[in-house]
């Protein structure tokens, strides 16, 4: 059961960036976002009964944290980027590659810092590897 959140998020995103790259130019980026989230929303209602949660008032009350609200803008801005990103030219097989090594470098300092996750030489030592990866990968 351990792999399996892994392969979801692995063959979602496959969907995803495939479904982004192929939204056609005409579409207007925040209407193709909305038209997005509709989907995900009919799907989380379909999905809603399938993973019974143990609900309670503060179940339900954790729901409402902000948390929520900084994923949920977190989101928009990522579906509405990636659109961007590739209509700015930039491929299917590297976007979602550089997106995620940078990303890696700006929350490093966060997960050091404010939840006081380890640090290491072999964590550097990868992370330069994804770095010179990276500029091997983005070269022309």
């Amino acid at each position: 059961m351990r792999w399996f959140p892994l392969a979801l998020v692995v063959l979602s995103n496959v969907a995803y960036h495939f479904g982004q790259k192929s939204v056609p130019r005409a579409a207007h980026p925040v209407m193709a976002a909305m038209a997005m989230y509709t989907v995900a929303m009919l799907g989380a209602l379909v999905a809603l009964p399938l993973v019974p949660p143990a609900l309670t008032r503060a179940g339900a009350a954790a729901t409402l944290h902000w948390s929520v609200v900084l994923i949920g803008l977190g989101i928009l801005g990522v579906e509405i980027g990636f659109l961007l990103v590739y209509r700015a030219g930039f491929e299917i097989s590297t976007a979602s590659l550089t997106a995620s090594v940078v990303l890696a470098l700006a929350l490093v300092p966060i997960g050091v810092l404010a939840f006081r996750e380890p640090w290491n030489a072999s964590r550097l030592a990868g992370l330069v590897l994804s770095l010179a990866g990276l500029w091997l990968l983005n070269r022309r």
